[in-house]
């Protein structure tokens, strides 16, 4: 991949990260993303089969955390001929539904961190997986104890 293809994936990736997480705009997966897309949710053992039921579940991330932000200081972007791997920071007010934990809101913040590894075909994301820091999500809301005894 030249340096200016790396280039243009980096922004594009930036960009994706912007408006899909921290706008809610889930209209702008079309351009990245393939319509049969498979995201896997690895710390939740989910899997996400197209865009989208991936936009479904940027939504619900969203009803749960109406202010989800990533620190788009801390994004970074790893480039390779068909993947590409991102680190993250994300924050946000638990202030609606949680399912998948049978919680309802706390109302309280969090922070925590992550890595999404994207498998590419051209210039289309058609697989990706998500691992994030779950234990301390859980902590920051009152759901698991944030200091697990020794």
């Amino acid at each position: 991949m030249t340096e200016s293809a790396t280039d243009d994936l980096n922004e594009q990736f930036h960009e994706y990260t912007d408006a899909v997480w921290n706008r809610g705009n889930v209209d702008a997966l079309d351009e990245l993303f393939a319509v049969d897309v498979v995201v896997h949710d690895v710390p939740l053992g989910e899997t996400y089969d197209g865009r989208d039921e991936f936009a479904q579940w940027v939504n619900r991330v969203h009803e749960s955390f109406p202010d989800f932000e990533v620190d788009m200081e801390t994004v970074d972007f790893v480039v390779s001929e068909d993947r590409v791997a991102s680190q993250w920071t994300v924050s946000g007010t638990h202030e609606g539904p949680l399912p998948a934990f049978d919680a309802d809101p706390t109302g309280n913040t969090v922070e925590f961190s992550g890595a999404t590894v994207y498998r590419l075909d051209g210039a289309q994301v058609t697989e990706a997986w998500w691992y994030y820091d779950t234990l301390t999500y859980l902590g920051q809301l009152g759901l698991v104890p944030e200091e697990l005894p020794a």
